[in-house]
């Protein structure tokens, strides 16, 4: 009886994807530059908590509303569209076949849920009426992971393998997708409270320094004597000028990288490695290594196997992958040295002007001791906290803009060819 059960019960096919979930997303700009969803250190409690929340997540309602979306199965849509296209032939379909007659890909997503042979329109309609797509997709997904990794898989089980692989793939896809919108969401809405924050505190910053300075020119205020005063400018113009003077020699510098940089990308027969900047990245090096190694590997291995062998081609493959990183990783070097160029000049403009401005200060160096200490502690307290929002928001508006994820699919479901069960 066991076996008679056994051979009549349907065979249930297994297809999962694969994802790695980082703790944190790569990070391309310095290491100062935090995101705004950064969940920082974990311990061991937290990493389990991390892991189970991204379980539920997978396997909950907003993952499960998106892969509705995307494969298009949602009941009434699905409703709306046979109704149409009864409307166009009759709901009669083809002879002996109720879903015949039916655009392809609406025949397609009945059968993704289960109405595959139904007897009527109406008792398509019917079955629609009463189908949560949503409850559909969750109850189809199972998440595992062992302990000491961070790749976890999508799995799905179903009677139609192809349909199990689809499913998988739709899920994993979803949750990628819904993962990135979330950090960027949270980005977005902390930028636009800092703004907020960072209109009020210039208003309170620039009120606080047309106080102190409203106060020093009512008050004719001497601090110090006027040959106190003039050492205090005149080493304030000795500064200047030298942090001038490196910053000229550092522009000069780069403005001639800059120039080789133009050279290289206008004569193709000269590489972009050999800047010494780029040639002495320990990247750079690294990956130079590397891809040295596999080619002699792929040297080795194109003497025993043909062409089209599978541990060739993957040989291959692994070198193109490494040298397109190696020409990013240039690229990225030349467009920080631009970079670099860029704040250099910047900042020398910004010296120059300093340096004029300087010249001309005199008169505002007086003060009450005790109000003029306080107005000169609040400007400074209202600076720091403004160029503390200003600097955190740049950082929110280029993690916003990065649109990087710490999620990734790195195997995608393939149809199952065996049965799991029974």
């Amino acid at each position: 009886m066991g076996i008679v059960l056994t051979i009549r019960a349907p065979r249930i096919y297994l297809a999962s994807s694969k994802v790695l979930i980082e703790l944190n997303t790569p990070n391309y700009l310095d290491d100062e530059v935090r995101e705004v969803y950064d969940p920082g250190a974990y311990g061991y409690l937290g990493l389990q908590q991390f892991y189970k929340t991204q379980f539920d997540i997978i396997q909950g309602q907003p993952v499960a509303e998106r892969v509705v979306a995307m494969l298009g199965i949602d009941g009434q849509t699905l409703t709306e569209r046979l109704q149409a296209a009864g409307a166009v032939d009759g709901g009669q379909g083809k002879a002996g076949d109720v879903l015949g007659g039916l655009p392809p890909d609406l025949q397609e997503k009945l059968r993704l849920i289960g109405i595959s042979k139904p007897e009527s329109r109406e008792e398509i309609i019917e079955a629609l009426e009463g189908f949560d797509a949503v409850e559909f997709a969750q109850g189809k997904v199972e998440v595992s992971s062992s302990e000491d990794s961070r790749i976890v898989e999508i799995e799905v089980r179903d009677t139609a393998p192809e349909r199990a692989a689809l499913l998988a793939n739709a899920v994993t896809d979803a949750y990628v997708e819904y993962n990135l919108d979330l950090r960027t969401s949270t980005a977005r809405s902390a930028a636009d409270w800092l703004s907020g924050q960072l209109a009020d505190l210039k208003q309170k910053l620039a009120d606080a320094e047309l106080a102190l300075y409203t106060f020093k020119k009512e008050n004719n205020i001497v601090s110090v004597s006027l040959e106190d005063r003039q050492s205090m400018i005149s080493q304030t113009l000795t500064e200047l000028n030298s942090r001038l003077s490196e910053v000229r020699a550092e522009r000069i510098a780069l403005e001639s990288l800059r120039e080789q940089v133009d050279r290289t990308r206008a004569n193709q027969e000269l590489r972009a490695d050999s800047l010494e900047s780029v040639a002495s990245s320990p990247v750079v090096q690294n990956l130079k290594q590397v891809i040295a190694e596999l080619k002699r590997d792929e040297a080795q291995l194109s003497t025993r196997y043909t062409d089209r062998h599978p541990r060739l081609l993957e040989a291959k493959s692994k070198v193109a992958a490494l040298e397109a990183a190696l020409n990013d990783e240039i690229e990225s070097l030349l467009q920080a040295a631009e970079q670099r160029y860029r704040a250099a000049k910047e900042t020398e403009d910004r010296l120059r002007v300093a340096i004029e401005k300087t010249k001309t200060e005199a008169l505002d160096i007086n003060k009450r001791e005790i109000q003029y200490t306080r107005l000169q502690r609040e400007a400074n307290n209202y600076s720091s906290l403004y160029n503390l929002v200003l600097k955190r928001q740049k950082e929110t508006d280029l993690t916003t803009l990065l649109n990087v994820n710490n999620v990734q699919r790195i195997e995608a479901a393939t149809e199952p060819k065996r049965p799991v069960s029974p």
